[in-house]
């Protein structure tokens, strides 16, 4: 039995050597799957999603490029983006950000943790930038096009339609026992900067995969009311925070 077990040993030992020959070791491969991303990264092709807000009517969102719609309602669509995506989570001073190099977009990982109406989205929005927020201080709402270039074909973050790159969804255990009665309804909704004509603001639902808007005197964007709208702030990507982003890769590898 002694004689088996150091035969055994010796077997091992040789198979070791000649695996060590013939494969890489884990650490080149992730340097090279690194070169590789960023080389990939380097040949990304841009999207130029509209920046500017405008006042849109139902018929106008539900033409907006690079979705596809499963269904037209009188509030809007239930869709998803057709864009794919180049999603990079990085981490500046802390504050936590995804780059998207496909639109050329960085969002705030999180969003607000707590719903708000949308002239007190906006003024959200201000105050995050008087903090500078990863040191940057020109975030705003969304468009239509950029929020909705965030809704994915399936449910990916728990229930919401949205890339698990963003923050994950923090379930509590009657949710996790309790799924459908207790659910988290954080970053369901969030507002954008585009007005619609009907005397409201356009939102994105990442809880059913859609945009709609808010509409009608009772949620119109003068009311005291709101919805469980959340607030996920962008910024449009210059060139120099790509490159500053990829020189930083490059010493990682």
């Amino acid at each position: 039995w002694q004689v088996c077990q150091t035969n055994g040993s010796v077997e091992n030992n040789i198979l070791a050597s000649i695996k060590s020959r013939l494969l890489p070791s884990q650490s080149k491969i992730h340097k090279e799957n690194k070169a590789t991303d960023t080389q990939h990264h380097s040949n990304t092709t841009p999207y130029n999603l509209r920046r500017s807000y405008q006042e849109l009517s139902v018929s106008q969102v539900q033409s907006i490029p690079n979705v596809s719609i499963r269904e037209k309602n009188r509030l809007g669509f239930i869709g998803y983006s057709t864009i794919n995506h180049d999603y990079d989570l990085e981490s500046i001073n802390g504050d936590k950000v995804v780059i998207d190099r496909t639109t050329r977009l960085m969002w705030q990982q999180s969003g607000s943790k707590k719903y708000m109406s949308w002239k007190k989205a906006q003024k959200w929005v201000k105050e995050l930038n008087k903090k500078g927020y990863a040191d940057y201080h020109d975030w705003r709402l969304p468009t239509v096009e950029e929020a909705s270039s965030l809704l994915e074909s399936s449910q990916k973050n728990g229930h919401l339609y949205i890339d698990t790159v963003f923050s994950q969804e923090i379930k509590t255990e009657k949710q996790r026992r309790y799924p459908v009665l207790y659910y988290s309804t954080e970053q369901e909704w969030i507002w954008t900067g585009d007005e619609s004509n009907s005397d409201g603001a356009w939102t994105v639902r990442f809880d059913i995969g859609g945009v709609s808007t808010s509409w009608g005197s009772y949620f119109s964007i003068d009311s005291n009311y709101y919805l469980h709208c959340y607030v996920r702030p962008v910024r449009s990507l210059a060139s120099s925070d790509i490159n500053n982003v990829e020189e930083t890769e490059k010493k990682n590898v």
